[in-house]
């Protein structure tokens, strides 16, 4: 009947046209990460080798953003590794699937991990120079983890909730720069990120002053989710009887 979502991540123009159910809106991003028990090593670079992180679930690789990553590979000089993980791959879906990417990048620009641990993949994380967010579905915790480590993210943005969650979370601390509108501005972001070293390194310092844990994880607007919760288990046969999609907004108290 409803779907539980948070008001700064929803495109209200768009909302009764992406869920079936009727949406209820509760104050903030509707999300809520585990705070990190990883504590940051800072490793020194081995070569100079530019890491890019992709560390999406298996679901969310599709590829024509594949293809993006080819076009930004193109894009510049700089000897570039996409580093990839296979947490959720079967034996026969990690070999498919590196074989795969060998065409598209070329067996010297990519790599895979299995991931034996979560301490094992955040600290192959921190290893690397730049993050990306998965394009349509993205990501949150790959958001988290970025800001956790130190690292710049780009995202791209669109219409729905799971591709909108990363943009509004890097708006709201000042970091606009790493928001993508569309593929072209997302190419023209990430090689910029690559080659221009001055301008990485400012948005490095603008994430390394964010307090993580208090405006990440200590936040209080879990409180509304149990809120929504009472007002719909109160109020169900008089919203039912509304007959409407109208989005439900729970108020900040």
């Amino acid at each position: 009947d409803y779907y539980i979502a948070g008001y700064e991540t929803e495109s209200l123009a768009h909302i009764e046209e992406n869920y079936s159910e009727r949406v209820v809106l509760i104050p903030g991003l509707g999300m809520r990460s585990p705070y990190p028990t990883y504590e940051r090593k800072y490793p020194a670079k081995k070569d100079n080798t530019f890491i890019i992180s992709c560390p999406w679930t298996f679901v969310k690789i599709n590829y024509y953003h594949l293809l993006t990553l080819k076009e930004i590979l193109q894009g510049t000089n700089k000897q570039i590794k996409f580093r990839f993980f296979s947490g959720l791959f079967s034996n026969c879906v990690f070999s498919t699937f590196k074989k795969d990417l060998a065409v598209i990048f070329g067996e010297e620009n990519f790599e895979v991990f299995p991931i034996k641990s979560s301490e094992a993949y955040i600290q192959l994380l921190e290893e690397t120079d730049l993050m990306l967010n998965s394009y349509h579905y993205g990501g949150y915790n790959v958001i988290i983890d970025a800001m956790y480590l130190g690292k710049p993210v780009v995202t791209m943005e669109g219409t729905k909730a799971y591709n909108r969650m990363a943009g509004v979370l890097l708006r709201k601390h000042d970091l606009s720069e790493l928001v993508a509108k569309d593929k072209t501005e997302y190419i023209h972001k990430v090689i910029e990120l690559i080659t221009n070293d001055n301008f990485r390194d400012s948005i490095i310092k603008k994430i390394n002053k964010i307090n993580t844990k208090k405006d990440f994880f200590d936040v209080e607007e879990v409180k509304y989710f149990k809120k929504a919760i009472d007002y719909l288990v109160n109020n169900h046969e008089y919203l039912k009887a509304q007959n409407t999609k109208k989005p439900i907004i729970i108020e900040e108290s």
